[in-house]
């Protein structure tokens, strides 16, 4: 029997290669969206939230970055989006809500009658929102335990790890990315690789990370778990153009090109 399969993301070109992929199962049956607010207010909003949070020199890094990469990678971003599948597919419900912890979303996905809810890119579920389905796995763009919150594909590559870049599907359970680990992958990378290069590629295997459960389910094959042991490692926060120039400064130093050629 087919499993009933709802993707909880963010609208963007990552997830819709996401659907795309899962569609192509005939096992999705609804995509929930979380779409925060993006007016002026709110993001004055979320500005004083993270530097509450980190403090006001971190959070103008972070958004220094933010419009270094509008201002100077954002045709490479679009040439990559460009590449990816993300036609919508047909006869599947969507919905939008600003937060998937709000009642409205829970009724939402619970009127979908879940057996398997696959989350990327949403804020932090609470139980009352992951426990309604059997089964709640997280596509994690990085590799688990030791690349846990946002960016982790820089982070590693950042770290000169290059044996830990990938893709992690996990049970979400009440940490962030601490749940346990149904499946990994890993991206072949080096000092002179761009960090939008690695990124992609684990996106790319951690969709055939999530299409490979659904597919074990439909066929009745238990899923293998793989309990994390030990500390769970750092929670990254987003990077800041500080962190990002070190990188790029370093990764010119290994390829021998010059820095404003660093895509």
């Amino acid at each position: 029997m087919s499993p009933r399969v709802v993707l909880l993301t963010k609208r963007y070109p990552l997830a819709a290669a996401l659907e795309h992929k899962i569609a192509a199962t005939g096992c999705l049956v609804g995509v929930v969206h979380e779409q925060k607010p993006t007016g002026l207010r709110s993001r004055l909003k979320e500005a004083r939230r993270l530097t509450s949070r980190l403090g006001l020199g971190r959070t103008l890094d972070i958004v220094a970055y933010q419009l270094y990469q509008r201002a100077f990678r954002s045709g490479d971003l679009r040439r990559h989006y460009a590449a990816l599948d993300t036609r919508p597919a047909s006869g599947v419900p969507r919905s939008t809500f600003p937060t998937l912890n709000s009642e409205p979303a829970r009724a939402a996905i619970r009127a979908l009658a879940p057996d398997v809810i696959i989350v990327h890119g949403t804020g932090i579920l609470k139980p009352a929102t992951f426990e309604l389905a059997p089964l709640t796995v997280n596509l994690h763009c990085g590799v688990l335990p030791e690349y846990r919150g946002h960016d982790s594909t820089f982070w590693a590559l950042h770290a000169g790890d290059y044996d830990r870049v990938g893709a992690s599907l996990h049970v979400i359970d009440a940490g962030v990315d601490t749940g346990t680990l149904i499946a990994d992958a890993r991206v072949p990378c080096g000092p002179g690789d761009s960090d939008l290069d690695a990124w992609f590629a684990a996106f790319a295997a951690g969709i055939d990370l999530a299409v490979e459960l659904v597919e074990t389910l439909r066929s009745g094959a238990a899923v293998s778990l793989r309990p994390v042991t030990g500390t769970p490692g750092k929670h990254y926060g987003r990077k800041g153009l500080t962190n990002y120039l070190a990188f790029a400064l370093r990764r010119r130093h290994a390829t021998g090109r010059v820095l404003s050629s660093v895509s």
